[in-house]
């Protein structure tokens, strides 16, 4: 779009072309003013620009009605102006335009002006759309445009510059101005080729064209294509841009031999260092800079370099896979394979048997990792310290053992300690080896159920088990069940025994007997109603029946009548339980001393509410008791509901109810509610009462 300053008249033609297809229908008036110019007025001209006799002619028909391409087309008669009625313009006058409604946009797509026939001026000249300019150059036959020097550096100019460029239109007038020519290389290099010779032999300017696009280096002067650092430049931009093959090779034998010039190279690719000279091949700066950046380049170094542990270092550190490509006499080196292992542990495969059977270093692997013992020689393999340092690395690998190791009972305890799931990949002989059985039955007994049948039956292997875990006494095996001392062990260890029969065969046996009837009162005295379930030959003796009911008053029910009689054992009863009163003879039901001790204790022993009778299981003749019946329900209110009529009548035993739990109040009376509600509310015993 040219600038026109504000209030300055122009006059500027407007190629129809643009108006279609995109904008049919608007006007050219409309269309500027859309653009951002100023119109002065709206009589336009509409010119065809015709070719006769090698001269420019211009055919003028004057109309306000154009508004598209069609409309120019159809006013062309003329056969040549049909064939070149892209090139049909409307003239008219602005007088300046608003610059801060253009847009990039509309100077790459929208506005086309054609060049003045008496001034080229530049700005109108350089804003020619580049898709139509060539075609009207050639039907003009106009030699380039020149641009007058007072306008080429202006920052329009310079914008256009970058319109141009992009469109791959140059003019010769800008690219023989050093400053403008730099912006223009450096929009897109490839204009050097159509710079001054002055230009192109300017180091800078090249270096700007290169930078921009590496193939501008064949415009250069023939001394710039040959220098070092432009070289250089080109062949890393093409790098970056070709990243795959190697470039080197196919510079000059002294590039080669340069060693910036190399190392540079090898900095944008570091296969390039196949390609360097020997000598640089040997240089421990270049080789180091190769392998730093990738290990594998260390290929191409010489030999001598590639024994050197500094450079072998840094390659294994950059790529571990690198070890494949060093001598064989390098693999051998105990410190470069343990500097591998503990980078990348896989490449224990590629050791030699040399190293594989060296302890050090199969340690090392196996720290890295422990699933590479199945790559371990079979001399590693039974070796007992090896498989000992395997197991404790990963004790799954008791499983990948050989079976000579899988057998040796150090090995297997070792294995047990470390993880007892590893039980279960032991051998039958192992299971049936009673010196390890024992070894592990006293760390888990449970496992007897897994030894052999042979074992089960063992007393010592059982014994040991059944010490470590009572349960173990399900897998006993079935010759041992008669055997004394085992019995005996069985009672002293567990109270599941105690609470059962005596076995048949031990019947007569007065050792078990005895030893069964110390730990059977023991187990009674802690828990009172086991007495029913020890052997029922003591079920009558005095000194359990006494020892149950002591422990739990309401064994009284399994005493014997004798005992029922007792009034100490009966008292001792009652005293902890009321309720055990039930249970003692008719006569001691009837003990003034009884009754008292057991009232006292159903009292004592009410520290809830609840909904269920506390009078169940009591003689009858308690609730004709007053006062004890007063005591319960002042202790549980609740208990009014299964009171008889004449208490619930009563308003000092309602009363004392409703006091205990105000929820009593709903079980008195109806005829007393009212009444015992105010009364609660004025003694404010209790707020929250309601009347139901």
């Amino acid at each position: 779009m040219p600038y026109v300053p504000y209030g300055q008249s122009t006059t500027l033609r407007v190629l129809l072309y643009n108006l279609s297809p995109y904008s049919t229908g608007t006007s050219v008036k409309e269309y500027l003013e859309n653009q951002g110019y100023i119109v002065k007025y709206t009589n336009m001209k509409f010119c065809v620009p015709l070719r006769r006799r090698g001269q420019l002619k211009t055919k003028v028909v004057s109309t306000d009605s154009i508004t598209s391409f069609l409309d120019a087309k159809h006013l062309a008669s003329d056969e040549t102006a049909k064939s070149f009625s892209y090139c049909c313009y409307v003239e008219m006058e602005c007088t300046g335009i608003d610059l801060t409604r253009m847009k990039y946009s509309n100077l790459v797509h929208d506005m086309r002006i054609l060049p003045n026939e008496n001034h080229l001026f530049p700005t109108a000249a350089a804003t020619l759309c580049v898709d139509v300019f060539h075609h009207i150059l050639s039907f003009f036959h106009s030699p380039p445009f020149t641009i007058p020097e007072e306008h080429r550096d202006n920052s329009y100019n310079l914008l256009v510059l970058q319109l141009l460029v992009h469109k791959q239109c140059c003019f010769q007038a800008f690219l023989d101005s050093s400053y403008l020519a730099r912006r223009a290389v450096a929009i897109d290099g490839m204009l050097l080729k159509n710079a001054s010779q002055k230009l192109q032999n300017d180091k800078e300017t090249v270096r700007l064209a290169v930078e921009s696009n590496f193939h501008s280096l064949q415009f250069a002067s023939k001394k710039l294509q040959h220098d070092e650092e432009l070289q250089c430049l080109q062949l890393q931009k093409r790098q970056l841009e070709q990243p795959f093959p190697c470039l080197l090779k196919d510079t000059t034998e002294s590039m080669k031999d340069s060693k910036n010039f190399v190392m540079e190279m090898i900095s944008a690719q570091t296969q390039n260092l196949q390609f360097a000279s020997d000598r640089l091949k040997g240089d421990k700066d270049v080789v180091l800079a190769a392998v730093k950046k990738d290990g594998h380049s260390i290929v191409y170094a010489n030999d001598c370099l590639k024994n050197d542990k500094h450079i072998v270092f840094s390659a294994l550190g950059n790529s571990p896979n690198a070890f494949k490509l060093l001598p064989q006499h390098v693999k051998n080196d105990k410190e470069v394979v343990l500097f591998t292992l503990k980078t990348n542990h896989w490449l224990f495969a590629e050791l030699s048997e040399e190293m594989k059977n060296d302890k050090e270093v199969v340690f090392c692997a196996l720290k890295m990792d422990s699933n590479l013992f199945v790559e371990l020689s079979e001399k590693m393999k039974r070796d007992k310290e090896v498989v000992l340092f395997a197991l404790k690395m990963d004790c799954k690998l008791f499983s990948a053992l050989p079976k000579e190791m899988k057998d040796d009972k150090e090995v297997v305890l070792f294995a047990f300690g470390l993880d007892h799931e590893v039980f279960y990949s032991f051998s039958n002989e192992i299971r049936n080896n009673k010196e390890v059985m024992v070894k592990i039955l006293s760390i888990n007994g449970l496992l007897l159920q897994y030894v052999s049948k042979e074992l089960r039956n063992d007393f010592d292997v059982v014994m040991t088990a059944i010490k470590q875990n009572i349960k173990a006494k399900e897998y006993i095996g079935s010759s041992l069940l008669d055997n004394e001392s085992l019995y005996l062990t069985l009672i002293e260890l567990d109270e599941e025994t105690v609470a059962q029969p005596i076995p048949d065969h031990f019947e007569d046996n007065e050792l078990v007997i005895n030893v069964y009837r110390d730990y059977a009162l023991q187990l009674v005295s802690k828990k009172g109603h086991m007495l029913k379930k020890v052997d029922s030959r003591f079920h009558r003796d005095t000194e359990f029946m006494e020892a149950a009911v002591a422990q739990n008053p309401m064994m009284l029910a399994m005493v014997s009548a004798t005992l029922r009689e007792d009034v100490h054992i009966v008292l001792e009863a009652v005293n902890k339980n009321g309720y055990a009163i039930r249970f003692a003879s008719k006569d001691l039901q009837n003990s003034d001393e009884i009754i008292e001790a057991a009232k006292r204790s159903v009292v004592q022993n009410i520290v809830s509410f609840t909904s269920v009778s506390r009078f169940i299981g009591l003689p009858e003749t308690f609730l004709e008791d007053r006062k004890f019946v007063l005591e319960v329900v002042a202790k549980d209110g609740l208990q009014l509901e299964h009171l008889p009529r004449k208490y619930k009548e009563n308003p000092e035993f309602v009363f004392a109810a409703v006091i205990s739990n105000k929820d009593a109040l709903k079980f008195a009376p109806d005829s007393m509610k009212e009444e015992l509600g105010a009364m609660l509310t004025e003694n404010l015993m209790c707020e929250d009462v309601y009347l139901v």
